[in-house]
């Protein structure tokens, strides 16, 4: 009983979980008219970042990020503040970005969920500010849930029971 309430009362360690994201925008547009294109039709950055997404908020940072590929040619930072990541070349604390000419800003909504979403994808180039009509967000965690776990258990057991049948089928037929 004792060691129930201990293990009960004991905080477990804070665990780094990755997760990759492929976040793609697409049909930029300028918020006043302007007969000038945007730079780029479409944005495409898939990255992971690996960090404790237990921790409280914290600030612009590279630690624990990878970027796998980004057609923008801009520097790619982030920062949590406890439900959203923040991802741009000069993301604030607390959630958002700072923009500034040459660099971009999203924001991913409950990034370890089935279904993360982006409310917005924006850009900044020498023409103006330019956001996009669409973006998509998928992610992928390292970690598998619980019942992906149950799953392989289960598939492992009966792979084993089946194995043992046969190998009993086997000496009974030899004898």
């Amino acid at each position: 009983m004792f060691a129930l309430a201990l293990a009960a009362s004991t905080p477990l360690p804070a665990v780094a979980q990755p997760i990759t994201l492929h976040i793609t925008a697409n049909d930029f547009f300028w918020y006043v008219p302007n007969s000038d294109a945007p730079a780029f039709d479409d944005a495409d950055l898939r990255l992971t970042i690996e960090f404790d997404r237990t921790s409280a908020a914290f600030g612009r940072t590279q630690q624990g990020l990878t970027v796998h590929a980004f057609n923008i040619p801009y520097e790619v930072w982030y920062s949590w503040d406890g439900a959203s990541l923040s991802i741009g070349e000069y993301p604030v604390d607390y959630g958002g970005c700072e923009i500034v000419a040459q660099s971009f800003c999203t924001m991913i909504d409950n990034p370890f969920s089935a279904t993360p979403t982006a409310p917005f994808f924006f850009y900044a180039d020498g023409k103006g500010d330019w956001t996009a009509a669409t973006v998509a967000v998928t992610a992928t965690s390292a970690i598998p849930e619980p019942a992906t776990w149950a799953s392989l258990i289960a598939g492992m057991a009966g792979l084993g029971s089946v194995l043992r049948y046969r190998r009993r089928r086997k000496t009974r037929a030899a004898i």
